[in-house]
C-alpha cells in the first residue's frame, strides 16, 4: 500500500512540474462534460416545439343534410377545430397544394378530407354501409426525418378525435331529442311494468306463505313454530273435530288392531275348548246311549252349557271385529283426505315454482321429495282398504258362523228333550250328528280366528309403515318449508329492489333533472364517458432531465477512454524501491481514478446547474462520482491487458451500451441481442441510480444499482491484478510488432515480477545519472 501511494504522489508532481500538462489535464476533465450538456441542453423539451412541424390539410368535404340531424358538414368542423390547436402547426390548402407540400418536404404529412365524408357518416346513422366507413386520406413524408412521423401521427390521431367527437355529439343529440319525445311513453310503460312485476311479486308471496300455512298444519308446527292441530280453515284434517293429527290416527288403529288381537286369541282359546267340550258331550252321549236315560239329562245340560259359551264368545268376537272395523274405516278417511291433501299442496307448489322469477329451481327438489311420499302413502292406503274388507268379510263370516252355532244349539236341546220321550225313537244318533255339526263349525270358525290373527298382523305392519311415511313426509315437508322460506327472502329482497329501482333518477342525476334529458349534457358526456385520471408517481420536469442519466454516463465513458487513449498506462520503477507489478498495477490507476472522479463530479455539478431535477443532488453527484471512478477501472483494465485490442474494446463497449442499457428506449423495445446483453453493462446499473436519484428513490433500489457498479470494479480489479501479468510476454511482443511499424504508438509493457522491475528501475537511474535519459 506505502508503494501504491508513493506511485501515485510521484505521478502527480510530475504533471504538476510540467505547465502544458495543466492544460491537457484541464481539458480531460473538462471537455466530456460538455458533451452532457450540450445533448441534455438540446433535448431539454423538443416537444415543446411541435408547433412548427407544418401539417397540410385540404378540405373537399361538400357536407350532407338529414332529417335527424339537420345540416351536417363534419369537413367544416374539423378544420374550425384545427384552427384553435396549437400542438403542429396546420396549414390549410386545397389537395393539390398539400400533395405538394408534402412530396417536396415543406409539410412532414398531408390531410385529406374527401367531398362525401359527411354523406358517409350520415348513411352510417341510418345503417346504410353499402359504401364503406369513412376515411381520411393522411400522406406522410418519412424521408424528411425518421423522427417527424411519430410526430406527425399526433395529427392524424388528433384528427381522428375530432371526427369521432363530432359525429358521437350529431349522433347523441338526435337519439337524445328522440328519447325525449318518447319519454312519456317510456316513463308510463315503466310505471306499469314496475306495477305489474310488484302485483306478481306480492301474488307469488302470498302463494308462499299459504303453502308454508298447510305444511305447519299437516306437520303439526303452528305459526310461532309450536305444536298444533291439522285443522284448516274449512274444517279438520280427517273431517270430524277436535285436534286430531296423523299420528294420532295410526296410534289409534294401532290400539284397536293390537286389542283384535288379543280378542282373537282369547276366540281362538274358547273355541278351543268349546271344541273339546262337544267332543267330551258327544262321547258322554254316546255312552248314555248305550248306558241309561240318565246320562241324556247330563248331555244335555253339557251341550246347554257348551252352546250358551261358544254363543257367547262368538258375539264378544263378532263385536270386536266389526269395531275393528269401524276403526279401520277411520284410519282410512283419515289417510284418504291427508293423501288428497298432499297432492293438493303439491299442486300449489308446483303452480307456485312455476311463477317464481328463476323457474321454482331452490324449491324443485322439495316437492319431488314430497310427492314420492304421498305416493307411497296412497299405497298404503289401497293396503289398508284392501285388509278392511278382508276384516269386514271376517265379521260376516263371524256373525253367520254365531247363528249357525246357535241353530245349531237350539237343534240340539231340542233333539236331547225329544230324546227324552223318544230315546228308542234315533233321537241320541241325530243329537250325535248336531254334536259333529257343532263341532265343524267351531273348527271352522277356528280357522277363521286363525286367518283374522294373520291379517290382524298384516295391519300391524302397515301401520308401522304408514308411520316411518308421516316422518319421511313431516321430513320432506320441512325440507320444502326451509326452501320456501329462502324464496320468500328473495323475493322481498326484490320488492325492495324494484322499489328503489322506481324511485331512482338515474338519468336525471346524469344528465340534469326536469321534463326530458338534457341534449348538450348527454352529447357532451357520449363524446367522452370516461376521463382518464393521470397520476404521475415519480414526475420528471422535462424530456432533459429524463435523458441527463444516458447522456452523463456517455460523457463520462467517454472521459475514461481520453484518460487511457492520452496517459502512459504503464508505471516505470524510478524512485520505488521493490515496486511489484499490483503495486504498479493500482498506482497508476489510482491517478486515473482521481482524474475520472474529477469528470463524474465536473459533469453532474453542471447538470445540475442547467437545470436537471434531483430528488437529492448530493446522491446524484455522488452517483456520477462512483460510476465515473469505475469506468476507469475497466478501461484501464482492457487497455494494459490487451494494449490496443482493449482500448478498441473500450470504443466498442460505448456503441452497445447506447441502445443496450436501456437509456433512452425501454429495453423491451429493443432487439434480442441488446435485451441478452442489457444485464452485463456497466451503464444499465448506473442509468438506473442516476434515475432513482433524478425522480425519487424507492426502496433500496439505489442501493443494489451501485452495488452492481462496483461488482464490475470489482472483477476489473481481479482480471488486471491476475491476468495482466500472465499475459506480460505477448504485450511485450505485440509492443514491439507496433513499434515496428514507425507510425502506431506503443509503450514499453511492465515486467510481471518484481526483480525484474528493480533492474530496470536502477538501470533507468543510472542512466539519468549520465545524463542520457529525463525521467
Amino acid at each position: 500500500m506505502r508503494n501504491i501511494v508513493r506511485i501515485l504522489r510521484r505521478d502527480v508532481m510530475r504533471l504538476a512540474r510540467v505547465p502544458a500538462a495543466w492544460v491537457i489535464i484541464l481539458g480531460l476533465t473538462v471537455l466530456p462534460a460538455f458533451y452532457a450538456w450540450v445533448n441534455v441542453l438540446g433535448f431539454w423539451d423538443p416537444y415543446a416545439n411541435t408547433a412548427g412541424v407544418r401539417v397540410a390539410v385540404a378540405n373537399e368535404d361538400r357536407g350532407a343534410g338529414d332529417d335527424a340531424l339537420g345540416e351536417v358538414d363534419l369537413g367544416a368542423t374539423i378544420v374550425d377545430s384545427l384552427r384553435g390547436n396549437g400542438e403542429l402547426g396546420w396549414t390549410f390548402v386545397d389537395r393539390d397544394e398539400a400533395m405538394h407540400q408534402v412530396r417536396a418536404g415543406d409539410a412532414y404529412a398531408a390531410i385529406v378530407i374527401p367531398e362525401d365524408f359527411s354523406e358517409r357518416l350520415v348513411a352510417v346513422i341510418h345503417g346504410d354501409l353499402a359504401d364503406g366507413r369513412p376515411q381520411l386520406d393522411y400522406y406522410v413524408n418519412e424521408k424528411v426525418s425518421p423522427i417527424a412521423p411519430k410526430v406527425t401521427d399526433t395529427a392524424a390521431t388528433t384528427v381522428d378525435r375530432q371526427v369521432n367527437a363530432a359525429f358521437v355529439s350529431a349522433a347523441s343529440e338526435a337519439v337524445t331529442q328522440a328519447v325525449n319525445r318518447l319519454g312519456g311513453q317510456a316513463d308510463r310503460l315503466a310505471a306499469q311494468t314496475t306495477d305489474d312485476a310488484r302485483t306478481a311479486l306480492e301474488r307469488a308471496d302470498d302463494g308462499i306463505a299459504t303453502a308454508r300455512a298447510r305444511i305447519a298444519a299437516f306437520i303439526g308446527d303452528d305459526a310461532d313454530g309450536g305444536t298444533g292441530n291439522s285443522t284448516g280453515d274449512a274444517g279438520t284434517a280427517d273431517g270430524a273435530t277436535g285436534d286430531v293429527t296423523a299420528a294420532d290416527t295410526l296410534q289409534r288403529a294401532r290400539d284397536t288392531l293390537q286389542s283384535l288381537s288379543r280378542l282373537g286369541g282369547d276366540a281362538s282359546t274358547a273355541l278351543t275348548a268349546a271344541s273339546g267340550l262337544l267332543a267330551d258331550t258327544q262321547t258322554g252321549l254316546n255312552d248314555f246311549a248305550t248306558s241309561s236315560s240318565t246320562a241324556l239329562a247330563t248331555g244335555e245340560s253339557l251341550l246347554a252349557q257348551a252352546a250358551h259359551q261358544a254363543t257367547g264368545t262368538l258375539s264378544g268376537l263378532s263385536a270386536a271385529v266389526v269395531t275393528a272395523n269401524g276403526q279401520v274405516a277411520g284410519s282410512l278417511a283419515t289417510l284418504r283426505d291427508m293423501n288428497e291433501r298432499n297432492a293438493a299442496l303439491i299442486d300449489d307448489l308446483n303452480a307456485l315454482a312455476a311463477s317464481l322469477p328463476d323457474g321454482g329451481d331452490g324449491v324443485a327438489q322439495a316437492i319431488d321429495a314430497l310427492r314420492d311420499a304421498n305416493t307411497t302413502l296412497g299405497g298404503t292406503i289401497d293396503d289398508l282398504d284392501t285388509l278392511n274388507a278382508g276384516i269386514a268379510t271376517t265379521a260376516s263370516d263371524t256373525g253367520t258362523l254365531a247363528d249357525d252355532l246357535g241353530d245349531a244349539a237350539d237343534t240340539a236341546l231340542k233333539t236331547a228333550a225329544d230324546a227324552r220321550t223318544g230315546l228308542t225313537g234315533g233321537a241320541l244318533p241325530q243329537m250325535g250328528g248336531g254334536l259333529g255339526s257343532l263341532a265343524v263349525a267351531a273348527g271352522a270358525i277356528g280357522g277363521q280366528l286363525t286367518a283374522q290373527g294373520t291379517l290382524t298382523d298384516q295391519a300391524l305392519l302397515i301401520v308401522d309403515q304408514l308411520d316411518q311415511a308421516l316422518d319421511q313426509a313431516d321430513t320432506a315437508l320441512r325440507d320444502t318449508d326451509e326452501a320456501l322460506a329462502g324464496v320468500q327472502s328473495r323475493l322481498a329482497t326484490l320488492r325492495t329492489d324494484l322499489d328503489a329501482l322506481a324511485s331512482a333518477s338515474t338519468l336525471s342525476s346524469l344528465f340534469g333533472g326536469g321534463d326530458g334529458l338534457d341534449v348538450d349534457a348527454i352529447a357532451t358526456f357520449m363524446t367522452a364517458p370516461a376521463v382518464l385520471d393521470e397520476r404521475v408517481v415519480y414526475p420528471v420536469d422535462s424530456y432533459g432531465s429524463g435523458m441527463a442519466p444516458l447522456f452523463t454516463n456517455l460523457a463520462m465513458w467517454a472521459g475514461a477512454f481520453m484518460l487511457i487513449a492520452l496517459l502512459r498506462l504503464e508505471t516505470d520503477g524510478e524512485g520505488i524501491d521493490g515496486m511489484t507489478a499490483t503495486q504498479a498495477y493500482l498506482g497508476r490507476w489510482l491517478l486515473l481514478a482521481l482524474l475520472a472522479a474529477a469528470q463524474g463530479l465536473i459533469v453532474t455539478v453542471g447538470d445540475l446547474a442547467i437545470g436537471v431535477q434531483t430528488a437529492n443532488a448530493a446522491v446524484f453527484v455522488l452517483t456520477g462520482v462512483i460510476a465515473a471512478v469505475t469506468y476507469s477501472a475497466i478501461a484501464y483494465m482492457l487497455a494494459v491487458t490487451l494494449q490496443h485490442v482493449g482500448k478498441a474494446l473500450v470504443m466498442a463497449m460505448i456503441i452497445v451500451q447506447i441502445p443496450g442499457a436501456g437509456g433512452m428506449y425501454p429495453i423491451e423495445m429493443m432487439p434480442g441481442f441488446f435485451r441478452a446483453l442489457h444485464p452485463f453493462f456497466p451503464f444499465t446499473y448506473a442509468i438506473d441510480a442516476m434515475r432513482e436519484a433524478i425522480g425519487g428513490f424507492y426502496g433500496d433500489a439505489w442501493v443494489t444499482a451501485v452495488l452492481h457498479l462496483l461488482v464490475f470494479a470489482a472483477v476489473s480489479f481481479a482480471i488486471g491484478i491476475v491476468v495482466r501479468p500472465l499475459m506480460a510476454d505477448a504485450n511485450r511482443a505485440f509492443t514491439r510488432r507496433v513499434a515496428e511499424t514507425g507510425i502506431l504508438n506503443g509503450e514499453p509493457v511492465t515486467d510481471a515480477w518484481p526483480s525484474r522491475i528493480a533492474t530496470h528501475a536502477r538501470a533507468a537511474r543510472r542512466r539519468h545519472a549520465a545524463g542520457k535519459e529525463r525521467p
